[in-house]
């Protein structure tokens, strides 16, 4: 009884464990922003709605932000040279 308790506890653990990364946004890289200027439009609008909220951003959103904003510094900088 006692080791079906602990397969029990364990399973439950490590359930509980693979559901926190659920609501993980998925990580995007810079050409993912490059080849779909949609998503980058999107992912630029989330970023500044999660901002003018306060929100302090996090995890992949962190860093989508980030490569989003990169990506879109990049293409407006060669719109300018040309």
């Amino acid at each position: 009884m006692k080791l079906l308790n602990t397969a029990v506890a364990v399973g439950l653990s490590l359930t509980m464990l693979g559901l926190t990364g659920c609501g993980e946004e998925e990580l995007r890289n810079s050409s993912y922003y490059r080849e779909n200027p949609d998503e980058l439009k999107s992912t630029l609008q989330k970023c500044r709605a999660e901002s003018d909220k306060g929100n302090v951003l996090e995890g992949n959103m962190k860093k989508n932000c980030s490569t989003a904003n990169t990506v879109a510094r990049n293409k407006m900088m060669a719109a300018i040279r040309n």
